[in-house]
């Protein structure tokens, strides 16, 4: 309140990496890539400050839950599509993640832009975040699919209620 509205962010074919939660400058200035590639080129950025680097007892890298913050602006789709493609990208370099979730939980109101977060969890940190509460804030992460999931949806079967009627796609030739 009080500050004029910063017009840094007004083209929509710009984004800026790195960006504040409260809309401070980021680290670069990039021209907007598709969701994925920008999850891609986002997660490298992250790989060196991924939490559970050191191996636990049987040598094996603690699971981790993946947060996927929407600033404001982003669609479910476009959330969907960031968590499912940070969760395999963790995946393809070793790591398990054992619980995920695109949430508005950070908003800025109407900011284009995400936020991911990334934590390691032990068995009682990850019995604790899936535990059920009342908490109306609070939001699920899930187990998340890795691999892309293709649904059969069965065929649309147009019956006509009035005689003679002819819809669009029935086959025939269209009455005069």
């Amino acid at each position: 309140p009080g500050v004029p509205r910063s017009r840094r962010l007004d083209d929509p074919h710009k984004a800026e990496l790195g960006l504040g939660i409260h809309g401070e400058p980021g680290r670069e200035t990039i021209t907007l890539p598709s969701a994925t590639d920008l999850v891609d080129r986002i997660m490298p950025l992250l790989s060196d400050s991924i939490p559970g680097r050191a191996v636990e007892e049987g040598g094996n890298l603690p699971p981790l839950a993946l947060l996927v913050n929407d600033l404001g602006a982003c669609s479910g789709l476009e959330q969907a599509i960031i968590v499912g493609r940070a969760a395999r990208w963790l995946a393809s370099h070793g790591r398990v993640v054992a619980l995920a979730a695109g949430v508005r939980g950070m908003t800025a109101i109407d900011m284009r832009g995400f936020s991911i977060t990334i934590m390691s969890l032990s068995s009682a940190s990850q019995e604790l975040i899936e535990e059920r509460t009342e908490a109306p804030a609070w939001f699920p992460l899930r187990r998340p699919p890795l691999a892309p999931q293709t649904v059969s949806v069965p065929a649309l079967v147009v019956e006509a209620t009035i005689p003679g009627a002819w819809f669009p796609g029935q086959g025939g030739s269209e009455p005069p």
